[in-house]
C-alpha cells in the first residue's frame, strides 16, 4: 500500500468512498438529514492498494490549528491498516506546516471511530458540544462523560 497525494485521477473512487461514508453515518443517525458530495477541499491523501484507491483522508487548516477530515477506508479494506497509514500522512503534512496542533471531529455516535483515533494518539479531549434536541428522534442514553449520562 502507498499513501500518496490526491490526483484528479482520483475523483470518482474518493466519490465512492464519501458516499460510503455518508451511509455508515446514515446507519448511525437513520432520522437524520445525512447528505453529501465528495467535494476535494483542503488538502487530500489517497491509500492505493494494487492500484485501487481504497482509502482517503483530507488536511484542512484553521489558522494555525489543524484538522483531519474526513478519513475515509472502503469498508472491505477495514482493519488492515489503512487508516492508521492515512492519519500518520495527515499528521506529518500538519507538523511540516507548523500547525500547532491537529484535531477530529467524530459524531458522538460513532464509537468506533473514537476509538480509533484514540488509539492513533488523539487522546485530548478539547472540545464538546451540549445540544437541546427540540425535534423529537431516537436517542441513545447510554454514554457517560464526566459521570453524567448522555443521550447521543
Amino acid at each position: 500500500m502507498i499513501v500518496r497525494e490526491y490526483a484528479e485521477r482520483d475523483f470518482d473512487a474518493c466519490s465512492k468512498l464519501f458516499d460510503a461514508l455518508l451511509e455508515t453515518h446514515r446507519a448511525l443517525y437513520p432520522d437524520g438529514d445525512v447528505r453529501g458530495e465528495f467535494a476535494p477541499e483542503g488538502r487530500l491523501f489517497v491509500a492505493e492498494e494494487g492500484g485501487r484507491v481504497v482509502g482517503y483522508a483530507g488536511l484542512l487548516r484553521h489558522g494555525r490549528r489543524a484538522e483531519l477530515e474526513p478519513i475515509v477506508v472502503a469498508p472491505d479494506e477495514r482493519a488492515h491498516g489503512i487508516g492508521h497509514a492515512l492519519v500518520e500522512r495527515v499528521v506529518r503534512a500538519a507538523r511540516e506546516s507548523d500547525a500547532v496542533g491537529i484535531f477530529v471531529q467524530p459524531t458522538a455516535r460513532n464509537l468506533a471511530a473514537i476509538a480509533f483515533f484514540h488509539s492513533v494518539g488523539f487522546d485530548v479531549l478539547s472540545y464538546l458540544r451540549l445540544e437541546i434536541d427540540f425535534q423529537p428522534r431516537e436517542r441513545r442514553g447510554d454514554e457517560r462523560i464526566a459521570d453524567r449520562e448522555f443521550r447521543v
